[in-house]
């Protein structure tokens, strides 16, 4: 008899076990799906904001620069009637004009556009 109820406890102790370990699966199969969720609507927003294009030049028409909705630079364009006028420093100053401006841009649609967080430099 001490052998039969010996077995029955290791029995409920198995069950009861095998009960948590249900749970622990059921409560990361949820956290899983709010994850997987939480992703499509982040990769969604990443998306929109990075599909946008924020194009700016200089004041002086020397230099566009190009960004995305984050304000990363994906293009500079230079005018070469004006590029080769000028010397390295002023061309400098306004391809930074120009970035500045198109980033400014761009943290301001982002920050509208119901993205979120504002871009970052």
């Amino acid at each position: 008899m001490d052998q039969q109820e010996s077995t029955e406890a290791a029995r409920a102790r198995f069950a009861a076990k095998l009960r948590e370990v249900e749970d622990d699966l059921a409560m990361l199969r949820g956290a899983r799906e709010r994850m997987v969720a939480a992703g499509v609507v982040a990769q969604r927003q990443l998306d929109e904001t990075t599909g946008t294009l924020i194009s700016r030049t200089s004041e002086d028409g020397t230099a566009t620069v190009v960004c995305n909705g984050l304000g990363k630079v994906q293009r500079v364009t230079l005018d070469e009637t004006v590029y080769n006028k000028l010397g390295e420093q002023e061309v400098c100053d306004a391809v930074k004009q120009a970035r500045q401006l198109a980033r400014e841009t761009a943290r301001r649609h982002h920050a509208t556009s119901g993205s979120g967080h504002a871009a970052r430099r």
